[in-house]
């Protein structure tokens, strides 16, 4: 059976939600949208464990939190980065070695489907990597994504794949690149603002 790991990096303050509470522990029916989009994604049997990079006050909280879960299968929880990056950096470095894929996903986009994640997956498995689009290329605001000055969408793609070496990389988030995409649903928002 390949291992399929999944990161959801919840290390944000979220300071542009303007509440107190970071957004992955803000409630969503009853539940912090951290553990309301961990169950969402557990309902993907083909995910084989979960990597979780969190802020380093709440490891041990959250740790605590997900053992009542039951899913399972192996759930980590990580100490996050100062930013995304360092916080994926540090779960991904927490993955097996022997990983097959590795997903990553965002926290605090709690409505994926278990459709919307094999999608990604069988896309992966065929096409070498994936890099999910949510928005059909949107921004913030509806703006097109960013691509780094002086690379195009092709050359983002190619820098994910060798940072993460030899695995395969599938971004369930922001940017689409030539390898292979998947156009998502609307619905899977990103809680950003009240």
């Amino acid at each position: 059976m390949s291992r399929i790991v999944a990161i959801l990096p919840a290390a944000g303050l979220g300071t542009r939600m303007g509440a107190e509470t970071p957004k992955q522990f803000l409630e969503l029916d009853g539940m912090p949208l951290v553990i309301f989009t961990l169950r969402r994604l557990a309902a993907c049997e083909a995910i084989t464990e979960f990597v979780i990079a969190t802020l380093t006050e709440e490891v041990a909280v959250l740790r605590e939190r997900i053992q009542k879960e039951k899913l399972g299968r192996p759930v980590r929880v990580v100490r996050g980065g100062g930013n995304r990056q360092e916080s994926v950096g540090n779960a991904l470095a927490e993955a097996p070695a022997d990983a097959e894929l590795v997903l990553v996903h965002d926290a605090v986009r709690p409505l994926v489907t278990r459709e919307q994640v094999a999608r990604v997956i069988a896309v992966a498995r065929e096409r070498g990597a994936a890099i999910r689009n949510p928005r059909r290329g949107a921004g913030r605001d509806g703006a097109r994504l960013p691509v780094p000055p002086g690379e195009h969408r092709g050359e983002l793609a190619q820098r994910l794949q060798r940072r993460v070496r030899t695995r395969m990389f599938i971004g369930v988030h922001r940017y689409r690149a030539s390898l292979g995409t998947r156009d998502g649903d609307r619905r899977n928002f990103v809680a950003e603002a009240p």
